[in-house]
């Protein structure tokens, strides 16, 4: 007689379950500090912090893979750029005075 294929041991104590619940709490975790981190309006805060509470899987989920931009000048990623570009503005000019 053939013998099916059990799954035993951990995976029936729950051990997979609680492995997908302490994902989702990490992902809903990262979510709130990334929102509490990123420089956002208060209106928009409490939207999106509305919107991962009262929907958890599919709030954080739609949260991180909308990750909203900054809304004041200069604090999103462009403006290491602008700072490089002013560095680089300067090199030349010392360069071209002979500073």
């Amino acid at each position: 007689m053939a013998h099916a294929f059990v799954v035993g041991g951990f995976f029936d104590q729950g051990f997979l379950h609680a492995l997908i619940m302490l994902a989702l709490a990490f992902l809903w975790g990262f979510a709130l500090y990334d929102l509490a981190t990123r420089p956002l309006p208060r209106v928009k805060k409490v939207a999106w912090l509305l919107i991962i509470i009262l929907i958890p899987v599919l709030g954080v989920i739609i949260y991180l893979v909308t990750r909203p931009e900054p809304a004041y000048p200069g604090s999103d990623e462009r403006a290491g750029m602008t700072q490089q570009g002013e560095q680089d503005r300067r090199i030349t000019e010392i360069q071209h005075t002979g500073i």
